[in-house]
């Protein structure tokens, strides 16, 4: 009996479907999220019709049913940035249209670098215009510090840039100096080098003949005395 207890307890459990991954969102039911991502679903998932305003073609991304659930759950952001980290799509226009309370959801998603200038097929409307005021300034707050960041990235990298050349052409001109100092002492240009230089001895022949012409002269004063 305790075999097949054991037995019953190891059977697995049924994949989980769409509909569970797109509840879990709704939830903000992280550990079910992880579950259905480790079980093979996508985080680019095509979730259930959103109906609503939508005239009924479109259905809901997993980042989108996250920011919207943010707008009645609080906890609901870590919903969206677990979603991020699985690197699901960045769809902004959804969750602009959850209101106020998908604020943190849409600066998060604007943050991962969601663009806010698509329109809506049917409304033609932006993701500023979809959402209310309190989701239009996050918006347009989380841009402009996008922008910022990008800016200082772009410097930073410009800079790094810069900083190699010098450093390059400082090392070139001390290795020519190096270089040239280094031409001199092998070709023996330099004065002092020169003076140091060992003597020349002479050769046998001229010690000869200076011991003849020496000899020569002390005779002839011997001579002469």
């Amino acid at each position: 009996l305790r075999g097949s207890g054991d037995h019953a307890d190891l059977e697995e459990s049924p994949a989980p479907s769409v509909e569970d991954f797109f509840e879990a969102i709704e939830k903000a039911n992280l550990s079910t999220m992880v579950h259905c991502l480790a079980a093979g679903l996508s985080a680019q998932t095509k979730g259930p019709l959103i109906l609503g305003l939508d005239p009924g073609c479109c259905r809901w991304s997993p980042l989108a049913a996250a920011a919207h659930a943010a707008s009645r759950r609080s906890h609901a952001t870590a919903a969206a940035s677990l979603l991020l980290a699985a690197r699901a799509d960045a769809s902004l226009m959804l969750a602009a249209e959850a209101g106020g309370g998908a604020a943190e959801a849409c600066k998060l998603l604007v943050l991962a670098g969601a663009d806010i200038r698509p329109r809506h097929a049917t409304s033609g409307a932006t993701a500023l215009e979809m959402g209310d005021k309190v989701t239009a300034k996050a918006i347009r707050e989380a841009r402009d510090s996008r922008t910022e960041m990008q800016a200082v990235s772009v410097a930073t990298v410009h800079g790094s840039s810069a900083e190699g050349s010098r450093s390059a052409a400082s090392t070139s001109v001390a290795g020519s100096g190096h270089g040239a100092r280094e031409e001199r002492s092998a070709s023996g240009a330099s004065p002092t080098a020169a003076a140091a230089a060992p003597q020349r001895r002479p050769s046998a022949a001229a010690l000869a003949r200076l011991s003849a012409l020496a000899h020569a002269g002390g005779g002839a004063r011997a001579a002469g005395g």
